[in-house]
């Protein structure tokens, strides 16, 4: 038997542009695992990118000036 997985972001976590809680739990059953935690982020504090920092290019829209403010418009 599979474990579970405690660790789960869904479309509702401003960073997993691409979740799907519905998607994920399908995928869950297929897989034959248990159960589930989705630990979706709420944290809208803007953060300070330092020169050279690395980041997905979807994530880009939420830079201006050096702060990254994350979108809160999907809720």
């Amino acid at each position: 038997m599979l474990p579970a997985d405690n660790h789960v972001h869904s479309q509702w976590s401003w960073d997993a542009l691409h979740g799907s809680m519905e998607a994920t739990c399908e995928r869950a059953v297929e897989l034959g695992v248990p159960a589930l935690a989705f630990t979706d982020h709420a944290d809208f504090t803007p953060w300070t990118i330092s020169d050279g920092t690395e980041l997905p290019a979807a994530w880009q829209t939420f830079v201006s000036g050096g702060i990254l403010t994350p979108l809160t418009s999907t809720w």
